[in-house]
């Protein structure tokens, strides 16, 4: 359940919907990579309303993505060392990240009202965790 993220108050209806995880989502793209069909999935685009962090921490393997968007929901985790370490695990996989962060090294919390925009490129496909 993504309640827990919700900046919505109140009592919210709630509708059960069948999901899959991302993850489960790329790793068809291993499938088709290797039985020599193209890869369907090259480029994410996340905004999930403040669970991009557990979502970002569960993907093991970015099969295939070239490109990632995301929305870092510092509204909801305000500890910059949280994203500093999420930095950290995408540059196992990505090799290439822009943000803004004109004064972002100066604080441990995150001073502003406004989330940021995250954007992650991998030029080299052959890139993924080291352990």
């Amino acid at each position: 359940s993504l309640r827990k993220h919700t900046h919505y108050k109140g009592n919210l209806s709630v509708l059960n919907v069948a999901a899959h995880s991302l993850q489960s989502v790329l790793s068809k793209n291993s499938e088709a990579a290797a039985t020599g069909r193209e890869m369907q999935i090259t480029y994410v685009k996340m905004d999930c309303e403040g669970a991009e962090l557990d979502i970002l921490r569960n993907i093991k393997e970015w099969h295939g993505v070239k490109k990632l968007v995301f929305e870092y929901s510092f509204t909801k985790q305000r500890d910059m060392e949280e994203f500093w370490k999420t930095l950290k695990v995408l540059r196992l996989h990505f090799d290439k990240i822009w943000y803004n962060d004109e004064g972002w090294g100066n604080h441990s919390e995150w001073p502003w009202h406004t989330d940021a925009v995250i954007f992650c490129q991998r030029t080299n496909l052959d890139i993924s965790i080291r352990d």
